[in-house]
């Protein structure tokens, strides 16, 4: 297995002072520890899309593993006027008693960069970010234009293979837009609220499908039906879900290697159960030309594994150094050009080749 590693994020800037709680949090907002919260694969394979959660979009060359460009998706003018509601609501609610309170409102404030997509050709990259605003960069990170959408953060993107329309999602709409006219060809409106866990929009861009309560809930595009799939992974926090190249399937994971397969019609049915050995959590799952690959990850014993669901066969990705990777924040498959991307906490991306398959 081949092993690319970034160089590893500066570490936070740390003023005299800072041990206290309202300090720290303050810093949160102006300076927050960057961590790759998505990744995104350019068509061609050479380029890597990181978005951070301090809100920094980065381009990366993925054979020599250095910066095309970056820029931040909120200005500095901004991240002022955070502070400065930051700073009025802490002066209002002073002493330790609300520490919680205010680094969840400084978590809240900053505008992490949510997802990413490129266009078909590779030419475009959208960048979704937490303060409801998709940004259009090229592929070498000139800016191009960008949409406004409200306040609400950007949780789901893609483009059609048209590469004129984009499909986009937030807690309260789904949409999709022309990218040349910036005309609405459909868009509704749901208050699924911000503990909406993941969301993935389907290649045709006619449904998005949400992770809510423990529940999958299906939206298309045009029509007034809902689907919502009760308790089909009992209790267990669904992790994942992918949706097929032709958008007519979908399947979702859960931390326990449980992966189901639904035909996604009228009257959705399941078509396919997988369980992956030993209890796995999904991180990732990835459908493509026939098959169902899913990426787990042992947080105790730093296991990574790649399997492919189908035919049931894994491969044992090993992690760079000694001992488990830590704490990964993002993942990617993109089997397409062989590759499994990670984003940790600590601010650094690896990209690893798998080599070994395992035959069951």
């Amino acid at each position: 297995m081949a092993v690319t590693r970034t160089d590893k994020a500066d570490a936070p800037r740390r003023e005299p002072g800072e041990s206290t709680w309202l300090t720290e949090a303050r810093r949160q907002i102006a300076d927050p520890q960057p961590s790759p919260v998505c990744l995104q694969l350019s068509p061609d394979g050479r380029t890597l899309a990181v978005g951070t959660n301090s809100g920094r979009a980065i381009l990366r060359h993925v054979d020599s593993s250095q910066d095309i460009a970056s820029w931040e998706t909120v200005s500095e003018s901004v991240r002022d006027s955070w502070i400065h509601t930051f700073d009025k609501h802490a002066s209002e609610h002073p002493g330790d008693l609300y520490a919680s309170t205010i680094m969840q409102l400084a978590a809240e404030y900053r505008a992490a960069v949510h997802c990413l997509a490129f266009s078909p050709e590779g030419a475009v990259l959208a960048v979704g970010t937490g303060s409801g605003s998709i940004q259009f960069h090229t592929s070498r990170g000139r800016y191009v234009t960008s949409w406004s959408t409200g306040t609400a953060p950007i949780l789901a993107l893609r483009f059609h293979e048209d590469g004129r329309h984009v499909g986009f999602a937030t807690p309260g709409q789904f949409a999709v837009r022309n990218l040349f006219t910036e005309h609405d060809d459909f868009s509704e409106q749901f208050d699924l609220g911000l503990d909406s866990s993941l969301y993935a929009v389907a290649p045709d861009l006619g449904s998005l499908a949400v992770v809510k309560d423990g529940n999958v809930v299906v939206h298309h595009a045009g029509s007034d039906a809902t689907y919502i799939w009760w308790g089909q992974l009992s209790h267990d926090r669904i992790t994942a879900l992918t949706w097929s190249a032709d958008s007519t399937r979908l399947a979702v994971a859960n931390e326990k290697g449980v992966i189901q397969v639904w035909i996604v019609d009228d009257e959705p049915q399941l078509t396919d159960v997988k369980v992956l050995p030993e209890s796995v959590c999904v991180r990732n799952l990835h459908a493509a030309n026939g098959e169902l690959l899913a990426l787990t990850y042992d947080d105790d014993f730093g296991g990574l594994t790649l399997w492919n669901a189908v035919t049931g066969s894994s491969t044992t990705l090993s992690a760079p150094g000694d001992g488990p990777l830590g704490p990964i924040t993002t993942s990617e498959i993109f089997p397409r050009h062989g590759l499994v991307f990670l984003g940790m906490a600590t601010g650094e991306t690896f990209s690893l080749r798998p080599e070994e398959t395992i035959d069951p």
